[in-house]
Parts: C-alpha cells; structure tokens; sequence
C-alpha cells in the first residue's frame, strides 16, 4: 500500500509519510468523542473539587496509589449531585468512567484494573448496590 503527500511542490510516493509530532498528537486528540471529552472533563472537575473541599492538596501525578486508592473510596462513598441527593447509577457509572479516563492519562494507572485499587472498586460497587435497594437504579 502506497500513500502519496505533496511535498515540496511535487508529489511522491512513499510507503510512509512524513508525520509530524503535531500531526499525531491531532490524530490522539481526534479519537475520542466530544462526549467522551466532556465526561473526561467533567469527571476530573468534580474529583478535584471534592479533594480541595476535604482539605487534600494532592497532584495525581505525585501521588502513591494508596492514597490515590483511599482518596476514590471516599469519593464514590460521598460524592452526591448539587441537591445533595444520590447520583443515578447511569451518571455515576459516567463519573468513574471519566475518572478511570482521567487518572489513566495523567499517570498510566489503570484504577478499574489496577490490583492496588481493590479497595475503592469494592466501594464503588457498594455504593451501586445502595443506589439499586434505594431503587435509583436505571439502565
């Protein structure tokens, strides 16, 4: 397979092209949805809020994974919507996926696999389970 790029004012064939850095950080930045930004976006604003509203000054990027850990137990144990009520399942699955999303890109750790976070999974389930005896569960 052979791809053709003006280069130069004339066109030659290659078997590879010339791609630039930018061109391929546009390509990573092209990937993923604008919902999927916005999740990742969203998800990261409100773990930040609620590290700064517990009084914890804690970059991801410098953090150990157990505090890490101890810092998404608490999270999904008390984040709530701006009424102070439960989260629905769908939104709150939402808000781990962009947090998951979040903390891979900044530090390579994947938390929802990750063998270190055992301990804020077991919450975050718990926490599903409180929400569908409360009946907030929705598909």
């Amino acid at each position: 397979m052979q791809t053709s790029k003006q280069h130069g004012g004339t066109n030659v064939n290659k078997r590879f092209a010339d791609v630039s850095a930018e061109e391929i950080d546009d390509i990573v930045d092209r990937k993923d949805s604008k919902s999927t930004k916005k999740c990742v976006t969203s998800s990261a604003t409100l773990f930040n809020e609620f590290l700064r509203e517990s009084g914890v000054s804690c970059d991801i990027n410098q953090c150990s994974e157990a505090t890490l850990d101890e810092h998404l137990r608490k999270f999904y144990a008390s984040v709530r919507t701006k009424k102070g009520d439960l989260f629905k399942t769908s939104t709150f699955q939402y808000l781990r996926y962009g947090l998951s999303r979040y903390i891979k890109s900044k530090t390579g750790i994947d938390v929802c696999q990750n063998e270190c976070f055992n301990s804020s999974r077991e919450v975050y389930r718990a926490v599903l389970v409180d929400m569908k005896k409360k009946r907030l569960w929705n598909y």
